[in-house]
């Protein structure tokens, strides 16, 4: 069963696990990402072996320097606590900001701003997967912002003056340069287009998200935060351009994933 929660972004899919997917009916799912930015499954029995096999179908899997990854699987991270800290992990919380996943153990951070994963990179990452197997009962919603459709409710004036524009992006983390290991973790900054086109759907999306998109070259410091404030409030302020999703699962053991195509979408 194919369920769409909204008219313009997140779709359920029932009664398939992502596990005995065939290679079409991957394609298939690639596709449906894209369009519907992201697809959620319930009930899936997923081991991170199966999580990895999944994601290298699709491409090269990120590995992030700064994410606690299982055991031989370093594209596979991991949010749970007590496994952090039985593997010796980091949990020094001094230094961290949203970007990390400690929000379990200290609920006041957390994932809680708008936001596109690694887009001080200079291919930003495609299709994320979270699968998540121990949910709350309440609580713990996470939303989705379909760019495509903040893209389109903008004037054809506005458009046009947008196409054609870069921006400058920042990254959550801070990282060591190797050329300069002693000069201290920075941030990565990279120049995108403000508007781009999917390569599967050839749709135009709206490439801005609050706190890591600082400046649109050619701008002066106050046109540049003009227009970026009223981009922000579009994607941000649009009840009918988001899905919130509520976590749940009926199968005991089971878990639920959700994967969305992180290029054209916020979370």
């Amino acid at each position: 069963e194919v369920i769409h929660l909204t008219d313009k972004v997140g779709t359920e899919i029932v009664g398939l696990q992502l596990s005995e997917l065939t290679d079409q009916q991957k394609d298939e799912l690639a596709l449906l990402i894209a369009e519907r930015v992201v697809v959620f499954f319930r009930d899936q029995k997923l081991s991170p072996q199966a999580q990895w096999d999944l994601g290298d179908y699709y491409g090269n899997i990120e590995v992030h320097p700064q994410a606690p990854h299982v055991t031989g699987l370093p594209g596979a991270t991991v949010i749970w606590n007590d496994y952090k800290i039985k593997q010796g992990l980091d949990l020094n919380f001094n230094n961290i900001n949203f970007g990390n996943w400690d929000s379990v153990r200290h609920p006041a951070i957390g994932n809680n701003v708008w936001h596109t994963d690694l887009v001080h990179e200079r291919q930003p990452a495609g299709y994320t997967h979270l699968h998540l197997d121990a949910i709350p009962e309440t609580g713990g919603d996470t939303m989705w912002i379909s760019n495509y459709a903040a893209y389109d409710k903008l004037s054809d004036e506005f458009k046009k003056f947008l196409d054609g524009k870069k921006a400058v992006y920042v990254s959550a983390h801070s990282y060591l340069n190797r050329k300069d290991p002693l000069g201290g973790p920075k941030k990565v900054e990279r120049i995108h287009p403000l508007v781009r086109t999917h390569p599967a759907t050839g749709w135009k999306y709206l490439a801005v998200n609050r706190v890591m998109t600082t400046r649109i070259l050619g701008l002066s410091p106050i046109e540049s935060d003009m227009v970026l404030n009223f981009l922000f409030d579009v994607c941000e302020k649009n009840a009918d351009i988001q899905v919130r999703f509520k976590w749940t699962n009926t199968k005991p053991g089971y878990g639920t994933s959700a994967i969305w195509d992180n290029r054209v979408s916020q979370h």
